[in-house]
């Protein structure tokens, strides 16, 4: 699947309210949540235990992650690879994880 229909995908099954867990390939899910609060069509807005702001992860973020998706599940890029390329990597992860990619 192409981003861009991932993106749309994205847009049609995360609502307002979801609880997505923070979850890692390598050490599976974490036990925090991620709420998300805002869906936009440039961006996903969410908030965590112990932010003091709500996060606005880009859109462009979340292309970069997905197109090392696949090679971070299968474990050949590391964590912190992806986590030089966005600050918001452990939020997209575990969006992407929670909507089963």
């Amino acid at each position: 699947m192409c981003f861009d229909e991932f993106w749309m995908l994205l847009q049609a099954d995360l609502v307002t309210g979801d609880q997505v867990t923070n979850w890692t390939a390598y050490r599976g899910n974490l036990g925090d949540t991620i709420t998300i609060l805002r869906v936009r069509s440039d961006a996903v807005e969410v908030d965590t235990p112990g932010a003091q702001n709500i996060q606005v992860v880009p859109k462009g973020d979340f292309q970069t992650v997905y197109a090392l998706w696949s090679q971070y599940l299968a474990h050949e890029v590391p964590r912190q690879h992806i986590r030089e390329q966005t600050r918001y990597s452990k939020y997209i992860i575990s969006i992407l994880h929670h909507l089963g990619l």
